[in-house]
């Protein structure tokens, strides 16, 4: 996420990577530490992220993090929302 010249060119690549392999399962994890997004950080890769998953993937699982000494972890009968959210990882399942 560093601002670079070739940011942009860098996360199309790896949207293109992504596409082809149509991966079972991905990954999306939302902590500050895993990005490191800073204020000129490239936005591409999450747009599309968010584009792609909601057409092609459902949602099978989540981890929220609330505290250093709390996870919760959801699997099954997901919650369409939870009393605190932290740092959280979503788990999708490719839908065809």
């Amino acid at each position: 996420m560093e601002p670079q010249k070739y940011a942009h060119e860098m996360q199309r690549e790896m949207i293109r990577e992504i596409e082809l392999a149509r991966p079972k399962y991905l990954i999306s994890v939302v902590t500050n530490d895993s990005w490191l997004k800073q204020a000129g950080s490239e936005q591409l890769i999450f747009t599309w992220a968010n584009q792609y998953s909601a057409q092609n993937y459902t949602v099978v699982g989540l981890v929220n993090i609330v505290a250093p000494d709390r996870t919760d972890y959801y699997f099954e009968g997901i919650p369409q929302s939870v009393p605190v959210l932290g740092d959280y990882i979503l788990i999708y399942e490719r839908k065809s």
